[in-house]
């Protein structure tokens, strides 16, 4: 597999701000599972209750956006459940670097961005292991077999919780986004066609 390349991106060693933040960043469409992640919300907070979620990026489906407000409303998460719609540049940066985890439950993703853009400002990643995700994450990252709010929240509590597992994810991921960078993949596009040329 080629990667796209991930673009420079300047590290942050400030410290999350509290209360803790769970970060999703990208389309606000069903398939992306952010329904799901709101449900999780619910059962993380029973140990966590300060904890919050950060939804971050365009909408797709105003009858989605509805289903999240009435979902968010029914499981009495209104104000702790924030979307914050499109962000620039700088706001989206300022996002990572208050994150304490990034998560995404994606029924089915490609080459995710914004899971190697968190792994490069040093945030841990929490995400169900569907299509590439795996392949994108490795080992840097806790990888769920299952959405179910309780496997979810457990995944999530155990990072916000364990400095020692949250300090390696940190660590662990933003080597990893080191392999997708625009240098990297021009090395492996430059295999990969000479391979080509010679089979």
């Amino acid at each position: 597999m080629i990667p796209l390349p991930l673009r420079e991106i300047e590290r942050s060693d400030s410290s999350p701000e509290e209360p803790p933040i769970v970060l999703f960043v990208g389309r606000i469409a069903p398939n992306k599972g952010i329904h799901d992640l709101v449900a999780c919300m619910a059962v993380l907070r029973q140990n966590l209750p300060d904890v919050r979620l950060r939804v971050v990026g365009t909408s797709t489906s105003d009858a989605y956006d509805v289903v999240l407000e009435e979902l968010t409303a029914s499981l009495d998460l209104t104000g702790v459940v924030t979307l914050t719609g499109w962000v620039n540049s700088d706001d989206l940066e300022r996002e990572y670097q208050r994150a304490s985890v990034f998560c995404t439950l994606s029924d089915h993703e490609g080459f995710g961005v914004p899971i190697l853009e968190a792994m490069a400002y040093g945030v841990p990643v929490v995400a169900y292991d569907n299509s590439a995700i795996g392949d994108t994450v490795g080992d840097s990252g806790l990888l769920l077999n299952s959405k179910e709010p309780t496997v979810v929240a457990s995944a999530l509590d155990r990072v916000l919780s364990d400095k020692s597992l949250s300090d390696r994810l940190c660590r662990s991921g933003r080597q990893r986004s080191k392999l997708f960078s625009g240098e990297r993949v021009a090395e492996a596009l430059d295999r990969a066609l000479s391979w080509s040329s010679t089979s």
